[in-house]
């Protein structure tokens, strides 16, 4: 924690403030009323300009977030996601406490901010006059952060999808997610299906998010910087204002390292669910999938009309595989 004499200031991880501004420190070290604290909470928080980028789980935001945006922006937040948690998930073991018991701080405050969904964490993030946060974003939780930070930018990273359902169904040691999580089942088909009705509920929401904030999000596809990256990073980074080198970029590419078309060695049964789901309607929707056979780059390509089954088939063997599931329950 932070070392002052103000109890409520004390309460910010140290990460939180370091970076802030000398004068905004100052103005948080004179306010000692909780409810004092909270208005200059709001305050900051309207006069700040944070750029929140959001995108699908195993679509290399990782690498996004970890080497290449930490590069250019100094108050960058990322993995581990120990302090901020998105809408439903479970809530960060760090809490900013201003006098209410443990259990009840965190709707306490939200009450009086006027906030039911977004998470205590990215409240102290006002202390801040910039920074860049990367996480798993929602329709819910969108429209609130606009309301307390209305200077707000948006960012949405995304991946063809069905590499996306390949690395959930088929995960690579050393990844997430871990080879032994049995969250999506203990068995390929099992995975599989589960893969691609996770990707399916993380576009709609998604998409919902892009649809409200369409005139201030910058939409960037991981592909992109496999095909140029150094024109892809300079457009990313020129949208939202940010200096950067020329030799910083290409020091950059040489590092970088991306997989694609994982999804062509699936079977027909695995292209055969993806493909008669809403998965592919989305990923056509993303850009994906929606060239020629031949095309340049594989995630343009669609799958070979020859390995999708019929969609009976289909239905029949997904019923099977969740029949399997149910009994193993």
């Amino acid at each position: 924690m932070v070392k002052t004499n103000n109890p409520i200031l004390a309460e910010f991880p140290e990460r939180i403030l370091n970076g802030i501004s000398d004068e905004r420190r100052r103005e948080l070290e004179r306010v000692t009323a909780p409810a004092d604290f909270l208005k200059k909470l709001q305050e900051l928080a309207s006069s700040s300009q944070p750029i929140w980028a959001f995108g699908f789980p195993r679509s290399g935001s990782s690498w996004f977030g970890k080497y290449f945006i930490s590069e250019f922006f100094d108050n960058v937040y990322k993995e581990p996601f120990k302090l901020f948690q998105a809408s439903g998930q479970q809530e960060s073991e760090e809490k900013l406490n201003i006098g209410t018991s443990k259990e009840a701080d965190r709707p306490v405050i939200q009450q009086k901010l006027g906030l039911t969904e977004i998470p205590l964490g990215r409240l102290i993030l006002a202390v801040h006059d910039e920074f860049w946060f990367y996480h798993h974003l929602d329709s819910i939780i969108a429209p609130h952060l606009v309301e307390l930070f209305p200077e707000s930018q948006f960012m949405f990273w995304c991946r063809d999808l069905r590499d996306m359902v390949d690395s959930f169904s088929d995960p690579v040691v050393d990844h997430w997610p871990h080879t032994s999580f049995p969250f999506l089942g203990e068995e390929l088909d099992e995975r599989f299906l589960n893969a691609v009705i996770r990707v399916i509920s993380w576009s709609k929401q998604h998409l919902a998010a892009i649809k409200k904030f369409k005139r201030h999000i910058y939409w960037s596809r991981y592909e992109n910087f496999t095909a140029n990256f150094v024109e892809n990073g300079e457009e990313l980074l020129d949208w939202f204002n940010l200096d950067y080198k020329q030799e910083t970029l290409k020091r950059q590419e040489e590092k970088f390292d991306a997989r694609h078309g994982m999804w062509e060695d699936w079977e027909p049964w695995q292209v055969g669910i993806f493909y008669h789901t809403e998965a592919n309607q989305f990923n056509n929707l993303l850009g994906y999938g929606k060239g020629e056979p031949d095309a340049e780059y594989v995630w343009q390509r669609p799958f070979p009309e020859d390995k999708i089954p019929p969609k009976d088939e289909i239905q029949g063997l997904v019923n099977e595989i969740q029949q399997a599931a149910r009994k193993k329950d």
